[in-house]
């Protein structure tokens, strides 16, 4: 290849000179030796290929001339007299490494890749703790009775046993009762009548009335005279140890007498799961 030369021309100052790649230069002092430049500068173009020659390596490290004192080169193995030797390297050496460019634009993204196979599967679970207790309904008993007359006598439940219906039960610990009852009464002779709840012995009156005709009343729980809706009815809860209980119906008559019929009564006991 040619060695990489730069002519440049000053005119203002009379001279000329021929630079190479490598910084060499080659003045003239005359604008009239313009050609003769020109001509060196052609005649570099062969110096690389008279140097390869030379070397007989296709990859020389140098170029070598002799200048004369009029800038002009000539080829040859021996400079003569009033010549000058000079060499240029064939390849200057490398420039620093220029900065780093922008960063270029993302590519596009990539398709998903495939669905992983499935793991294995987790080791098992420890067991759960026991829960707490809960409780269960147990036996819902029922009793009824017929038509009675003149039961009790003096105002209040009669404290003894008055015909029932009575039911008796065993009731494991924690347990309790609701109960449901109605009673159809008429006074006959007396002003008015009563109609109790009794369980193991401690009454709860339900129904109170002062009717000449049957008039049917049904346990609301916190009413002493009772409901004649059967859908106002509610439930009396109570309590129970352990052990046996009995759950009765007692009655009551002012001033004469009164007939107590449909006397029915229902009790359910809830109790702890066994």
């Amino acid at each position: 290849m040619c060695p990489r030369l730069a002519l440049v021309l000053l005119c203002g100052q009379g001279a000329a000179r021929i630079t190479d790649a490598s910084g060499w230069r080659a003045s003239v002092s005359s604008v009239s030796k313009l050609s003769a430049i020109v001509a060196a500068a052609l005649l570099l173009c062969g110096l690389s290929g008279y140097a390869i020659a030379q070397s007989g390596s296709a990859t020389p490290k140098t170029v070598k001339a002799c200048a004369k004192k009029d800038g002009a080169l000539r080829l040859g193995k021996k400079c003569r007299k009033g010549e000058r030797r000079v060499t240029w390297a064939v390849k200057g050496p490398s420039g620093p490494t220029g900065p780093t460019g922008p960063t270029g634009p993302g590519g596009p993204a990539g398709v998903p890749g495939a669905a992983g196979a499935d793991g294995a599967p987790g080791t098992a679970g420890s067991n759960g703790a026991n829960g707490t207790s809960g409780t269960s309904t147990g036996e819902t008993f029922f009793a009824s009775a017929g038509a009675g007359g003149n039961f009790g006598g003096g105002g209040a439940c009669d404290p003894l046993p008055s015909g029932g219906p009575s039911i008796t039960f065993t009731a494991p610990a924690g347990s309790y009762a609701q109960v449901m009852a109605s009673v159809t009464a008429q006074r006959t002779g007396g002003s008015a009548n009563t109609a109790c709840i009794r369980v193991d012995g401690s009454d709860v009156q339900f129904s109170a009335s002062n009717s000449v005709v049957q008039e049917t009343r049904h346990l609301q729980q916190g009413s002493v005279a009772g409901v004649t809706d059967p859908l106002a009815a509610r439930p009396l809860t109570v309590p129970l140890s352990a052990g046996s209980h009995t759950i009765s119906m007692r009655y009551g008559s002012s001033l004469g007498a009164s007939t107590f019929s449909n006397r029915n009564l229902y009790v359910t006991v809830f109790h702890p799961t066994q």
